[in-house]
C-alpha cells in the first residue's frame, strides 16, 4: 500500500530575496525530510510538474542532480492535473518496487522573476526559472492552437481566461443570470475561499478576507479581465511556491521509524482527458472527462461523496469549482468547503504546480485524523485534463487503485460535436465573454456558435465597437451572424 510520509510546501515572501524554482523546490523538499533525514538518501525516482514552459531542462533533471537522484526522473506535462498523476506515478513505482522512495516536489519563481527585472537584473529562461514575465511566446504554432482550441482559436482567445469565460456564459445562461448578476453570484461563490486563505498567512499570496462585494465589484485594483470575472476571480502566478512530499511503503516506513501519526493514504485516483476543448462537447459547461475521473476515484475508493470530510476543487477560475462541483453532485453552498490552500486567486496559482499544494494541505489535513477524507480535484489543459485522488490517515479497505479511463475515449469521440471555422451564416450562441484591456477596456468579444445542423464555429466581434457595444450583454441563446472578413471569422448580432 502507497503512504506519504512526509510534506512540506513553502513561500517565499521576501523581496529583498530572489529565489529559482530549484531553491525553492530543495528547500521544500528539505523541510518535507526534517524529520527523517534518511529519506533523502533513499530517493529512487523523483516527479515534478514543469516550472517552466521554455526550459531546454526539467527542474526534475536539476533537482534530480542536486539530490543524486539515479533512477527515473519525470516531468508531467504543462496542466493542473499534472501533480495528481505524477502521484499516481509514484504510487505505482513503490508498489511494483521499481523504487523503495519517491519524491514529488513542484516549484515556481514568478515574483522573483518580477524582482529580478526591476532591479534590472535579466533571468534566463531556463530550468531554474519558471514562466518567465516577459518574452513569452505561443505555446503553439497556429495551426497546432486551432486543432487543440477548435472553435475557441477562431474566436480570437489568447489564454486559459478567455476559455473559462466562455466555459462561464454557458454556465450562467443554464443558470438563467446575465453577465451582472453572474458576477455578484461569482462573489459569494469565491468569498470563502478568501477565508482560508487567510487562514494561512505563511503561505498564502493574498491572505486577506474578502466579501462577495470586494471580489465582484469593479474598481480601480480589481478591473475587468474577460467578463464576468474581474481580477479577483482570476488565478494569480506571479507567486514564489514550492511544495514537495515523499512517497513509500508501510514496510519502508517501519524501517525508517516513520510514526504512525505522520502517514497519510492515497486510497484511488482517477484520471480521463477529454478528446476535444469545450468547444467540441455537446455542452460546452459539462465534462464527460471530468465526471469520469471522479466517479473513477470514489468507486476506486469505494466511497460517496457524502463521506469525504474536505475539498480541494481546482479554482484557477471560477468556473473550473462549479465544474467540479457539478460532476460531484455537490450544492454550491456545502458546508464542507471546496478548498484547503485558499484557492488560486488568494492562495496563489502556481503555474502547473498548484496542486503539489493541494495534496500536502490534504496530507496536512488527514494527518492523526482517523475520520477525515479528503477529495483534491485537477484541472488542465483549458480545460481538457482531469484528476482526482482520495486522501486519509488510515489505510483503505480495498488496494489503491489507478483508473485512467481510456474506455471513456471512444464514448467521448462519439459525443464529439463537429467544429468548422470556415463556416458562414445564422447560429446561435453557445457561448461568449467579453474582454477588456488594462487600458483600453473591452477590446475583443470572443463567441462560439452552432449552427442549425449541429456544426459549431468560434467568430470573434466584426469591430471593437461591437465589443464595447457588448460589455454587461450576453448573447449566449442568441442569433449571431457569422462571416469571413480579412481571412478571420467574425460575427455580428442578427
Amino acid at each position: 500500500m502507497p503512504v506519504i510520509v512526509a510534506a512540506a510546501q513553502l513561500a517565499n515572501k521576501d523581496a529583498n530575496r530572489i529565489a529559482s524554482p530549484l531553491d525553492l523546490a530543495h528547500e521544500a523538499v528539505l523541510r518535507a525530510a526534517a524529520d527523517t533525514p534518511s529519506l533523502l538518501d533513499r530517493i529512487d525516482a523523483l516527479y515534478c510538474p514543469p516550472a517552466s514552459v521554455f526550459a531546454p531542462r526539467t527542474l526534475a533533471d536539476e533537482l534530480g542532480e542536486m539530490l543524486d537522484v539515479v533512477g527515473p526522473r519525470v516531468t508531467a506535462s504543462f496542466s493542473g492535473a499534472g501533480p495528481l498523476t505524477l502521484l499516481a506515478q509514484a504510487c505505482e513505482a513503490v508498489i511494483n518496487g521499481s523504487a523503495r522512495v519517491a519524491l514529488v516536489a513542484g516549484s515556481v519563481a514568478e515574483a522573483s522573476v518580477k524582482v529580478a527585472r526591476a532591479q534590472g537584473i535579466e533571468v534566463v529562461q531556463s530550468a531554474p526559472w519558471s514562466q518567465g514575465t516577459a518574452g513569452r511566446r505561443p505555446l503553439l504554432r497556429d495551426d497546432e492552437r486551432r486543432e487543440f482550441f477548435g472553435a475557441e482559436s477562431a474566436a480570437g482567445v489568447t489564454g486559459p481566461g478567455d476559455i473559462f469565460a466562455l466555459v462561464e456564459s454557458a454556465l450562467a445562461h443554464e443558470a438563467g443570470r446575465d453577465p451582472y448578476t453572474q458576477r455578484l453570484w461569482l462573489g459569494e461563490l469565491m468569498a470563502p475561499f478568501t477565508k482560508v486563505a487567510a487562514s494561512r498567512p505563511e503561505l498564502a499570496w493574498f491572505p486577506i478576507e474578502r466579501t462577495a462585494a470586494e471580489i465582484s465589484t469593479i474598481t480601480a485594483d480589481n478591473r475587468m479581465v474577460a467578463e464576468p470575472y474581474p481580477k479577483r476571480m482570476n488565478s494569480f502566478p506571479m507567486v514564489d511556491l514550492a511544495a514537495a512530499f515523499f512517497v513509500t511503503t508501510d514496510a519502508v516506513a517501519d524501517e525508517l521509524g516513520i510514526d504512525e501519526h505522520a502517514r497519510v493514504y492515497p486510497w484511488s485516483t482517477g484520471h480521463c482527458k477529454d478528446v476535444a476543448p469545450p468547444s467540441g462537447r455537446p455542452n460546452m459547461h459539462r465534462s464527460g472527462a471530468l465526471l469520469a475521473a471522479v466517479e473513477a476515484t470514489m468507486r476506486g475508493a469505494q466511497l460517496g461523496v457524502d463521506e469525504i470530510t474536505a475539498f480541494d476543487l481546482y479554482s484557477c477560475f471560477p468556473a473550473a469549482v462549479q465544474l467540479s462541483v457539478n460532476a460531484l453532485g455537490l450544492d454550491v453552498d456545502d458546508p464542507r468547503g471546496f478548498t484547503l490552500t485558499g484557492g488560486l486567486p488568494y492562495f496563489g496559482g502556481p503555474g502547473a504546480t498548484y496542486v503539489t499544494h493541494a495534496i500536502v494541505s490534504a496530507v496536512e489535513r488527514c494527518r492523526g485524523a482517523a475520520n477525515e477524507r479528503a477529495l483534491v480535484v485537477g484541472v488542465g489543459g483549458a480545460p481538457s485534463d482531469f484528476a482526482a485522488t482520495v486522501f486519509a490517515a488510515r489505510q483503505p479497505s480495498a488496494p489503491w487503485s489507478l483508473e485512467r479511463c481510456e474506455s471513456m475515449a471512444a464514448v467521448l469521440e462519439a459525443e464529439r460535436v463537429q467544429v468548422d471555422n470556415a463556416r458562414s451564416g445564422l447560429a446561435t450562441v453557445d457561448a461568449m465573454t467579453v474582454v477588456h484591456d488594462r487600458e483600453l477596456g473591452p477590446v475583443s468579444a470572443p463567441m462560439v456558435a452552432r449552427f442549425a445542423d449541429g456544426v459549431r464555429s468560434g467568430a470573434c466581434a466584426a469591430a471593437t465597437s461591437v465589443a464595447r457595444e457588448l460589455e454587461g450583454v450576453s448573447l449566449v441563446g442568441r442569433k449571431v451572424r457569422v462571416s469571413e472578413r480579412d481571412g478571420r471569422q467574425v460575427f455580428e448580432p442578427a
